[in-house]
């Protein structure tokens, strides 16, 4: 009954035409604040509304470091069984928002060693033609289990990554940030 009790909990998103204007007026408070992971811990925020395409947001991102996030596989989760390499060398271990995992994750590594991590998960609403998701950005560390095996852990501390976010998309062409509380919303002119 898998199927069947996944599809009762999360139906399929059915496209809502909204507007941009709508959007930042009050669309916004509507969404999600909290990730739906499959504990119903809902300990996360959804601090980043976004609208555009995700490779537009990567590419306009890769300018101030951010990449793709090395997913966790079969070959990937060895690494997890060599407790000596850095962060920056595990995969990053995929979340779960209302049923389905990131659409986009990316990462941009820090000098200490940690790293931050973007996600973006499918809303049901679309800005005259362009999709509109949710996320956050929060850090990671390397967590030691037994010494035997290494764990990227999220800290539970997600003001700095965002404003870190934030900072690296203020001033960039194109690009328009809006900050609505404890939520920013991001658009990319031309993915409009």
């Amino acid at each position: 009954r898998h199927d069947a009790d996944l599809a009762a909990r999360y139906p399929s998103l059915t496209p809502v035409a909204a507007s941009a204007t709508q959007w930042q007026a009050h669309l916004w408070q509507t969404l999600p604040l909290r990730r739906e992971d499959i504990w119903q811990r809902a300990d996360q925020p959804l601090d980043i509304q976004y609208a555009g395409t995700p490779e537009a947001l990567a590419s306009t991102l890769a300018a101030r470091g951010w990449e793709p996030a090395q997913q966790l596989d079969w070959a990937t989760a060895l690494n997890l069984f060599s407790p000596e390499l850095p962060l920056q060398d595990l995969p990053v271990p995929p979340q779960v928002h209302a049923g389905r995992h990131e659409t986009l994750a990316l990462v941009k590594r820090l000098p200490d060693g940690g790293r931050f991590v973007l996600r973006l998960w499918p809303t049901r609403y679309v800005l005259g033609g362009t999709p509109l998701w949710v996320g956050n950005v929060t850090a990671q560390r390397k967590d030691l289990v037994l010494n035997l095996f290494a764990i990227p852990a999220t800290v539970q501390e997600f003001a700095s990554p965002r404003a870190e976010l934030e900072r690296g998309l203020r001033g960039l062409p194109g690009v328009t940030c809006a900050p609505r509380g404890s939520v920013l919303l991001v658009a990319i002119d031309g993915d409009r």
